[in-house]
């Protein structure tokens, strides 16, 4: 935190992954979370999240969060370019995954926290 401001972050996945992506970034970045959208139906939660089914409505919350970290597959990384990626949920272009990628517990905030400050770093690069 003492080397860039915490993010503004859109999250895009299924509910439990989303919502694990969102307190961990909540918790240790201390990120605005602009928006959740699911794919499946939401669990409660103290966090914006919505279900969202088109690529019409995801566009519209990017629109309106312009976020600085997104969370999601290919199709909205390429609706926000210009902000940090951090792949949640298929499809995945341009990066090879050749084994499962641990997502709870100890290990999987350990590999997601490192993906996030990861992206964050290479975007800030550019």
């Amino acid at each position: 935190l003492r080397r860039q401001d915490p993010p503004t972050t859109a999250i895009f996945g299924s509910s439990a992954y989303a919502l694990f992506a969102a307190d961990c970034c909540h918790r240790y970045l201390d990120a605005e979370i602009a928006c959740i959208g699911t794919r499946n139906h939401p669990l409660p939660t103290p966090f914006p999240i919505e279900q969202i089914l088109s690529f019409d409505e995801i566009r519209h919350r990017l629109e309106r969060a312009r976020p600085d970290l997104v969370f999601g597959s290919s199709y909205e990384q390429s609706l926000c370019p210009d902000a940090a990626f951090v792949p949640l949920t298929p499809p995945v272009r341009g990066k090879v995954l050749l084994q499962a990628r641990p997502m709870i517990g100890p290990e999987g905030t350990l590999h997601l926290m490192e993906e996030v400050l990861n992206a964050c770093l290479d975007k800030k690069k550019k």
